[in-house]
């Protein structure tokens, strides 16, 4: 197993990380905040830690870690590790048309990167995929600022998932680091084995968690969630996604060309936030509903003078954050 030491993160900046025994820490590379900051709200899922205080309090929530000599933790690195994966619940009657995930671009010569999904059983993810994204070729794949990007991997048609499953970004092992997938600062998890990734170990590709492969400092392991986002429909009236005692479901009719229903249920009496978001992730309209009791309530927004197209919508409390989507048609 290998077992490496991340440094301390450095704000706006690539944390790094030496090798056992080796003490000399270097910064790698310094990510402009405007570059860390790309706007994450075309997701329709995202890891649970993103809604919690040390993401949604830090201008700049996402980083890398890594080593001179190792490559970044998130990419092949040395150890030409081959995937990189973010584990998420999902509803009976899920599909899954896409996955979007944020990177830097770290080398793009190097060839095509797609992403797929893995089935959870007894802890650990299928070697086998059981879905396939398109390719794109790395040196297609958009970059925003400072080598941050983010692109939408799109299945063939909407496929249907449930219980645990893992979305894993493909990364070509082929001259060394190609791109590596932003995540979460240290201890800003969920949990601490919700991130993965597939490495040689001797010749024999294995899953395992980077909590467990990778140490801030010894007995600490590296605690991140990374920046990977199922884009998910859930049934009608159910309660596809979840966490922190808010759940929503899916916003209905959809497609709409008036009044939409954009259902959600609380655990307990709640601040609530919706905003409606374009195709860009760009917020149109914020609606502040105040403290709203616990159960199962809704919202009625009138999309009628929105122009024909697909739009996002977020519900949010002081403790939770969740994304689904609408279409507006005439």
């Amino acid at each position: 197993m290998k077992k490496l030491y991340v440094s301390a993160l450095l704000v706006a900046s690539v944390a790094t990380v030496s090798a056992q025994k080796s003490g000399n820490l270097t910064e790698l590379v310094t990510l402009p905040a405007s570059a860390i900051n790309v706007d994450r709200a075309i997701d329709t899922l995202e890891p649970a830690s993103f809604s919690q205080a040390c993401f949604t309090g830090d201008a700049q929530p996402f980083t890398l870690y890594g080593g001179a000599t190792l490559g970044y933790v998130t990419g092949s690195n040395s150890y030409d590790d081959t995937k990189k994966g973010q584990q998420y619940n999902l509803a009976a009657g899920t599909t899954v048309s896409g996955v979007i995930v944020q990177y830097y671009m770290t080398n793009a010569s190097n060839p095509n990167i797609f992403v797929t999904s893995h089935p959870v059983t007894a802890g650990v993810p299928a070697m086998t995929a059981s879905a396939t994204t398109g390719s794109v070729a790395l040196g297609s794949l958009p970059v925003i600022s400072g080598g941050i990007g983010f692109n939408t991997f799109a299945f063939g048609s909407a496929v249907s998932m449930s219980g645990d499953v893992v979305f894993a970004v493909n990364i070509p092992t082929t001259s060394g680091d190609t791109l590596a997938v932003l995540s979460t600062k240290d201890n800003c998890a969920a949990a601490g084995d919700l991130s993965w990734e597939v490495w040689d170990n001797a010749g024999t590709p294995t899953w395992t968690t980077l909590a467990a492969n990778w140490q801030i400092a010894a007995g600490n392991p590296l605690n991140v969630d990374l920046a990977i986002y199922p884009i998910v429909n859930t049934p009608t009236g159910v309660y596809g996604l979840s966490k922190n005692g808010l759940a929503i479901t899916a916003a209905y009719p959809n497609p709409a060309n008036g009044l939409i229903n954009l259902g959600y249920s609380l655990e307990n009496a709640s601040k609530v936030t919706i905003e409606i978001m374009d195709a860009m992730g760009r917020v149109i309209n914020t609606i502040d509903l105040g403290t709203v009791v616990a159960g199962e309530n809704r919202y009625i927004f009138d999309a009628s003078n929105l122009a024909v197209g697909n739009y996002y919508y977020s519900i949010s409390t002081g403790s939770s954050k969740l994304v689904n989507r609408f279409t507006v048609v005439k």
